[in-house]
């Protein structure tokens, strides 16, 4: 078995979890047959690294895990209210969110989409942006506290909790070290009181696997976090834990629904003023503020409820504002 990991810290942990991938890893050669005989409806759930950012494709850990699962010959299908990338593109990797915005959202997605297994990465932002003070454990504590949410939304589905990815920001790696060195116990506890839940190590990954903004996985990343999820879904399999998703193969509900973020801007200037387009390609929205001379001023989505100011950035064509509009007629996937 893979779930009880040691808690001790430093090199104990890492060599236990390094050790947990290789017991992974062996339940994968006797186990085919357990994933080929179940039909699987897995949510990915987490962040923009669920969502697969920096991926080629935008399929990131999604399209080769879809792959190595079809390849053991069942049923496998992927949900969630969000699409990137080809088949498999459901997901609910929100971009820029942290664990408490997820805890949100979570029970929603579970009743509306009804997964079998459910793969949890989640905590990098909560890490990258230091949301709590140093030395705090309140975002191991926060996770606790998703995982028991999701066990206790559906006590049937099986649920596969993964240490969050390295950085190459050495003052995030500090916070993703410390944050990671708890989540083995946050499982082994769980485990213990018999939940279906399963601990997956991304320790392959290294700087090397990042892409040029440090955070995000490059595609050889992203490869690697599908062999680790695979391993985790192969030997809960074994275990027999996951039982045939509610109302059977296909049946997941609405393809598409609308989860409340909140307020995610305090606004600026009048609704008249205001438009949103994607200035910088990176294939979310940006907020616009069009002056009454056609002036621009633009705010950088940055995620959740954060937005990087950039000033005026066009001085207007002499028309009146209420004329503007943003179309991306290049294909550089910025808006023109």
């Amino acid at each position: 078995m893979i779930y009880p990991v040691s808690m001790e810290k430093g090199r104990t942990v890492l060599a236990a979890l390094a050790l947990s991938v290789v017991m992974v890893a062996a339940s994968a050669v006797v186990a085919i047959a357990g994933v080929a005989d179940v039909p699987l409806r897995v949510m990915p759930l987490g962040d923009s690294i669920t969502f697969g950012a920096q991926s080629l494709t935008q399929r990131g850990y999604r399209g080769p895990l879809y792959d190595q699962l079809a390849a053991h010959g069942g049923q496998v299908e992927f949900v969630g209210s969000l699409r990137s990338g080809p088949a498999p593109s459901a997901h609910e990797g929100h971009s820029g969110w942290v664990i408490s915005q997820i805890a949100g959202i979570a029970n929603d997605a579970i009743a509306t989409y009804r997964p079998n297994v459910v793969l949890l990465h989640i905590g990098t932002n909560d890490m990258n942006n230091a949301v709590d003070p140093p030395g705090s454990t309140a975002a191991q504590a926060r996770l606790g506290n998703l995982i028991d949410q999701i066990l206790a939304a559906d006590p049937q589905l099986t649920l596969v909790v993964s240490t969050i990815v390295l950085s190459n920001i050495s003052t995030t790696q500090e916070r993703i070290k410390d944050y990671n060195e708890a989540i083995p116990g946050l499982v082994a506890a769980r485990r213990a009181a018999g939940k279906k839940i399963a601990l997956v190590d991304m320790g392959a990954l290294t700087s090397t696997d990042l892409d040029h903004d440090d955070l995000h996985p490059n595609d050889s990343g992203y490869a690697k976090m599908a062999t680790a999820f695979h391993g985790g879904i192969v030997a809960a399999a074994d275990a027999g834990w996951i039982t045939p998703p509610i109302g059977g193969f296909g049946a997941v509900g609405p393809p598409r629904t609308w989860v409340s973020a909140g307020t995610v801007a305090t606004g600026t200037g009048s609704a008249a003023q205001i438009l949103f387009a994607d200035i910088d390609g990176d294939r979310r929205a940006d907020y616009l503020k069009v002056g009454a001379d056609s002036s621009v001023q633009a705010w950088l989505y940055g995620g959740g409820t954060t937005w990087f100011p950039q000033g005026t950035i066009a001085s207007g064509v002499g028309v009146p504002g209420s004329q503007i509009r943003f179309a991306d007629i290049s294909g550089d996937g910025k808006a023109d």
